[in-house]
């Protein structure tokens, strides 16, 4: 599965984008422990999160 951030599949060090949940019955959870489907990197949800780019800010939205 891809672990989506916004608009961005958030990706593992190796580069893939395609993780499994280590335990099927707490995919969602924000400490839900990931694994990389391509080299094994575990990593937990809210790490994968905190290291997502940012999206950019909507035109709609101007400051001052």
């Amino acid at each position: 599965m891809k672990f989506l951030v916004g608009m961005h599949a958030v990706r593992c060090a190796c580069g893939s984008e395609e993780w499994s949940p280590i335990d099927a019955l707490h995919p969602s959870d924000d400490l839900a422990e990931l694994l990389c489907a391509q080299c094994g990197n575990v990593q937990l949800a809210v790490d994968l999160v905190l290291q997502a780019p940012l999206d950019e800010p909507s035109a709609a939205v101007k400051s001052g």
